[in-house]
């Protein structure tokens, strides 16, 4: 997993989001994976093509701000969702 330059500018000002390669997924961009997970797994994803018009397709974001229940399960059900 790579981390971008804006992901890197994210961390360093004490934000609580995790940048996600997802290379050029065959689901058609970071926006239909976002999409897809929030329908289908009722989970909450940023395309990166909010932050970066280049290579934005190729990321997602996520947030961690929310209680470790909540993300916990996030995990599980994108754990799943990937088998």
């Amino acid at each position: 997993m790579a981390m971008s330059r804006r992901a890197a500018e994210a961390e360093s000002r004490g934000e609580r989001v995790l940048h996600l390669e997802v290379g050029q997924p065959s689901t058609g961009g970071s926006m239909a994976l976002c999409g897809q997970w929030l329908e289908q797994l009722g989970v909450a994803a940023t395309p990166g093509l909010d932050f970066d018009l280049t290579r934005g397709d190729e990321f997602v974001r996520f947030s961690y701000a929310g209680s470790v229940p909540h993300i916990a399960e996030a995990c599980e059900r994108l754990l799943e969702w990937a088998r």
